[in-house]
Formats: C-alpha cells, sequence, structure tokens
C-alpha cells in the first residue's frame, strides 16, 4: 500500500515539517534491517547515483528522459503537463537501473509557485526496448510532496533540491531497494516500479485530456 508520510526535523532555530508523500513501504523492511546497515545502505544509493550520471547509459537516460519531458509539456494537455507549464522544473542528475540498464528511475524536481507551500519530485519510470529506444511512464507513479514552514510568526523556508533528492534515495533504500548490505535487490526494482498496470495506466490514461 501507499503510505502517507510525515517527517519532522528539527533545525537549529527552527523546526520545519520536511516531507510529506505518499511511497510504497514494505513495513517489516526496517525490522529486519539494522540502524547501521540502513544507513550503510544510504551511502551506497548516494555512491551509485554518483557513478550512474557519469556513465554512458546514464547520460543516455537524462538526454532521453529531457527530450520527452520537453515534448510533453510542449503538445500534452493534461493536469499533470498544465503545471509543469507554469513552473520551474529540473530534471535530477540521479538515476537508479535495473541489472542491465535496460529500465531506469528518473527523478523531476519541481519547484513551487508563488504562494505555494509544497514543491515536488516527480518519478518517472523508463524501459529501453529491444530496438534501443527508450519509453518513458509518468501516470501510474508518484509524486513526492515537500512541504516546509516554521510556526505562525516563521517565514517559509526553501527546502533545497539536494534535500529533496537525498531523502527520495533515502525512502527507497528504506522500501527495500537493497537487500542485506549493499546487494541490490533486481526483483524489487521490477516488482515495485515496472509492473504491467503501470504501463497499461500510463498508456491509457496519460494521453487523454482532462
Amino acid at each position: 500500500m501507499w503510505h502517507l508520510v510525515r517527517i519532522k526535523k528539527e533545525a537549529k532555530m527552527n523546526k520545519l515539517l520536511i516531507v510529506s508523500f505518499f511511497l510504497l513501504l514494505q513495513t517489516n523492511c526496517n525490522s529486519q534491517r539494522s540502524e547501521i546497515e540502513i544507513e550503510k545502505q544510504y551511502s551506497c544509493i548516494l555512491d551509485e547515483v554518483q557513478m550512474n550520471k557519469v556513465e554512458p547509459y546514464g547520460i543516455e537516460f537524462k538526454k532521453k528522459l529531457s527530450d520527452t519531458l520537453l515534448y510533453w509539456v510542449k503538445n500534452i494537455d493534461n493536469s499533470f503537463m498544465r503545471r509543469y507549464k507554469k513552473i520551474n522544473y529540473q530534471i535530477s542528475d540521479y538515476v537508479l537501473f535495473n541489472e542491465d540498464h535496460s529500465k531506469g528511475l528518473g527523478f523531476v524536481v519541481k519547484f513551487r509557485m508563488e504562494g505555494e507551500l509544497l514543491d515536488f519530485i516527480d518519478i518517472i519510470t523508463g524501459e529501453k526496448s529491444k530496438n534501443g529506444i527508450w519509453q518513458f511512464f509518468y501516470s501510474g507513479v508518484p509524486s513526492l510532496s515537500f512541504d516546509q514552514y516554521g510556526d505562525s510568526s516563521q517565514r517559509l523556508m526553501p527546502i533545497s533540491k539536494e534535500a529533496m533528492e537525498r531523502r527520495v534515495l533515502e525512502m527507497i533504500v528504506e522500501d527495500g531497494y537493497y537487500k542485506r548490505d549493499c546487494k541490490r535487490d533486481y526483483n524489487y526494482f521490477e516488482s515495485r516500479w515496472f509492473p504491467e498496470w503501470i504501463k497499461k495506466k500510463h498508456k491509457e490514461e496519460f494521453y487523454k485530456p482532462d
């Protein structure tokens, strides 16, 4: 199931509500791993995305995702893309892949409009066909929302892109991306992010005007 996650973090001067979003969680995952192991896995996933972003397959994925998103924004008339037309967004350098790099997870940071409380990260999945063409899926994959504010006497505090990206990676670790130590669980990658219903939902709903 998707669970609503709200995380509170204290800064030196302010208590800030940092993140609120829906994400699939395996409820027994953390009970099976120690805090030390999870912290190690946080470090491992950061190393992994840093490596992916400079490898040819990572550079190609980001370029194709950028081209596809630009096409969607210009040509698709639905509520998802209409919001993209109004805001600033940035494709993250961070990408995660399956074992043969034929499937990937990309992150798009959507910055809030003036007067709003929420920033978002959209997770967009991509799959390379047998003829080498990347196809991306938007509908059916969650958006993660981040709101950050103080009490009634405090001004809104911006949340950094880096903090949002890191928290998404941490949640993917907590969701079961790794097995013991830092060995990736490719079955998790396939079953969580590439079930047939996501592709079907995207094809059926994404291209329909609202």
